[in-house]
């Protein structure tokens, strides 16, 4: 037991070795500030150090925009971003990021790789450097992979505030999960017709959650999980998104006073009430997501139609989950009417989702076991076939 912990240690000290530069989060706004003092555009509009930095300069701008020593993460200039949008032509938007101020583009490479770049206001600058410490390093199937950034400045003589600061994604071609269960691209959707495909979707993002808490080195909260955060490929395989929020567990442990942030109808209420946020914050967002996939219905919707009042998913649909009456809470659209072993799915499903959403995070399972439950579902399904 001693030689494990003594592993683990080392571990946590290579990785911060390789990635100390993009996890400490505190000193962020004067790091902002340096940032722009060393970077000037070239011609090209490409990002590189002054002529003859100081090395305590050089040291600053490697830390805080070198990514990788391997080269994994790219550094992407400009005109190379421009021409893959079409100068971030209007009809290459895809929408916005989680709020106002960091708008994507779809774009193509001159290697003709199919990318998603989302542009930073200036105000959002210190999301853009949040989520490039967080999400470069990170490496999972249900994560979205981040190819590379690029800040570069309008001129020569620009301040901060005219920086331009972009990030750079593998390209996910078949939309939210929101939009397939909620949205226009429903009426064609598997996520609309089959319990098999949202469980298989429930089981993705579960895993990159788990693999946020337990595998990631130091290990991060999300604190915005949501339909609307969740990408699917072709084959409705999930990716999990937007680390705009997220954080490290070191950045919580030694930040004194941090916002309340996230989106409210996901949000765990403890969290709002105390403002102490633990993984299972992550947790309680998750369940609020199997709750929609379980009945189709919004996080924040109308119990009626045309209600004035919008009802709280989790208050409107507990009450029978707990007394394990679920047909009355379970989507009846077309195709989802269960077979016994899927009904059988479905409850794990719902038992599993009622302990995620408990008031309280000390009662709420662990992400590992979220996974466990979830897969035991999708493995009832899978004997039907």
């Amino acid at each position: 037991r001693l030689a494990d912990k003594i592993r683990s240690v080392q571990a946590r000290i290579d990785s911060y070795l390789l990635f100390l530069p993009l996890i400490s989060h505190i000193d962020i706004i004067h790091c902002l500030d340096q940032i722009h003092r060393m970077l000037i555009s070239t011609g090209d509009g490409d990002c590189r150090t002054m002529a003859s930095p100081s090395a305590d300069s050089q040291s600053l701008l490697q830390r805080r925009l070198v990514l990788h020593g391997d080269g994994e993460c790219e550094k992407f200039t400009m005109p190379q971003l421009a021409m893959a949008t079409n100068n971030f032509a209007v009809d290459r938007q895809i929408g916005e990021g989680r709020s106002f101020g960091m708008m994507m583009y779809k774009g193509r490479l001159p290697d003709r790789r199919e990318v998603a770049i989302r542009r930073a206001s200036p105000r959002r600058k210190g999301d853009f450097l949040r989520e490039l410490a967080i999400l470069s390093p990170l490496r999972h199937d249900h994560i979205v992979r981040l190819l590379g950034c690029c800040v570069a400045a309008a001129t020569t003589t620009s301040s901060a505030e005219d920086e331009d600061c972009l990030l750079v994604y593998e390209y996910i071609d078949n939309g939210t999960l929101y939009d397939h269960l909620h949205g226009s691209d429903g009426a064609s959707s598997l996520v609309t017709t089959s319990w098999k495909t949202r469980i298989e979707i429930l089981v993705g993002v579960s895993r990159a959650i788990e693999h946020l808490h337990s595998h990631a080195v130091p290990p991060v909260i999300h604190r915005d999980v949501k339909l609307s955060n969740i990408l699917l490929d072709s084959s409705y395989a999930p990716r999990l998104s937007d680390f705009g929020l997220a954080v490290s567990c070191d950045e919580v442990e030694c930040t004194a006073e941090m916002p309340i942030l996230g989106t409210f109808e996901y949000m765990d209420p403890e969290y709002l009430s105390t403002g102490n946020l633990t993984p299972a914050s992550d947790v309680y967002s998750f369940g609020v997501v199997m709750l929609e996939l379980l009945t189709g219905k919004k996080a924040i919707h109308d119990e009626k139609h045309g209600a004035v009042v919008a009802t709280s998913l989790v208050a409107s649909v507990l009450p029978n989950m707990e007394a394990g009456d679920l047909m009355k809470e379970l989507d009846r659209g077309p195709g989802l009417k269960p077979t016994p072993r899927q009904l059988k799915a479905t409850e794990v499903v719902a038992r599993t989702a009622v302990r995620c959403v408990h008031s309280q995070g000390k009662e709420r399972p662990p992400m590992t076991e979220v996974v466990a439950n979830l897969q035991e579902a999708l493995d009832l399904l899978s004997l039907d076939e």
